[in-house]
């Protein structure tokens, strides 16, 4: 749709917080690019419910991308592929996980395992299914009704059409406004398998800071895979974890009692079976850090120039990654402090 339902932007909302990037598009086209060339462009598409379903069914049955969908016009023998008939319920609270070994449901319980509080719409796949698809979790005292269902590329699909790329149905409906973390966690699942996550990806990169000798620092790094090990990085050395240092070998590094030897460059590495990716540097000065021009020293110089830089949302002071109210107040307390 062109405007999207309170449930489906709660998951583009639930992606982004965990950092993804993600564009929404019109399922009727207007203007939209094609399925061929979002397939060069995106590394995963998600189809929400729209009066269009059939149509983008047909649309991306050859594409090859990975796609995930909860639209189940999207799911006949002529489109996606994976059943021939599928089922709407309201007032749907659960699913019954059934196969709690793929990478989608690892780790959930087999059995009942609550989706929705409160309750809210529920789709799933049943008739005739796809021989070469794998049946995860199904409705709730309805093992006909598959609640997720995903393929691998290559797999036959209904009609001996072959998989261009994965492929998953999931049940969502339009509940996801009020998912549990269990629900979370299989929309992220789902995302990760599509778009075989499984390599790490960084996701937030620690950024520069000043501080004054004797404080501490704690520069942090967030990344997505699986089985993730961290490594932390100055001036190319590897850290280790040391009377003040902690944190060398996971995701927020902290050194106290900083010296001016600790000065220089910082960097994360994460690495897992799949691959290693390095963060971005970031660059540790000791000094004052409301002597925001730099002068080397503190005056009302510095008071003004942090405050056009405020209203120009580029005073991130206390280095969260963003520009708000905090920032204002803790140069305020370091300025009025002498640091």
């Amino acid at each position: 749709a062109a405007v999207l339902g309170a449930g489906d932007q709660a998951v583009v909302d639930h992606l982004v917080g965990r950092g993804d990037e993600v564009q929404v598009m019109s399922a009727a086209g207007g203007g939209r690019p094609g399925a061929a060339q979002i397939a060069e462009m995106f590394d995963v598409v998600l189809i929400a419910p729209s009066s269009n379903g059939a149509s983008v069914g047909e649309e991306f049955r050859n594409a090859a991308v990975p796609v995930v969908t909860w639209d189940p016009a999207t799911l006949g023998v002529d489109r996606i592929g994976l059943c021939d008939s599928t089922t709407t319920l309201g007032f749907q609270g659960s699913i019954n996980v059934r196969n709690n070994r793929h990478s989608i449901t690892l780790g959930m319980p087999v059995g009942v395992v609550e989706m929705y509080s409160p309750v809210g719409g529920m789709s799933f796949g049943n008739g005739n299914l796809a021989h070469g698809a794998t049946y995860l979790a199904t409705r709730v005292g309805a093992t006909g009704d598959q609640a997720i269902m995903a393929a691998e590329s290559g797999a036959e699909l209904l009609g001996g059409h072959v998989a261009p790329a994965r492929r998953l149905f999931m049940f969502l409906g339009n509940g996801f406004g009020g998912s549990t973390g269990a629900c979370e966690a299989l929309v992220s699942g789902a995302v990760d398998w599509a778009a075989q996550y499984a390599q790490p990806r960084v996701v937030s990169h620690p950024a520069d800071v000043t501080l004054p000798e004797g404080s501490t620092m704690a520069l942090s790094v967030q990344a997505r895979g699986s089985s993730l090990v961290y490594q932390w990085y100055r001036g190319g050395a590897a850290m280790q974890n040391g009377a003040r240092v902690s944190g060398a070998t996971n995701g927020t590094l902290v050194v106290t009692g900083l010296e001016s030897g600790d000065e220089g460059e910082y960097y994360a590495v994460v690495t897992n079976a799949c691959a290693a990716v390095r963060s971005n540097t970031a660059v540790l000065t000791i000094g004052c850090p409301c002597d925001w021009n730099a002068s080397g020293g503190i005056n009302s110089q510095d008071f003004f120039d942090f405050i056009a830089a405020f209203f120009e949302s580029n005073a991130d002071f206390n280095s969260d990654g963003a520009t708000n109210s905090q920032d204002f107040f803790d140069f305020i307390g370091c300025f009025f402090s002498g640091c």
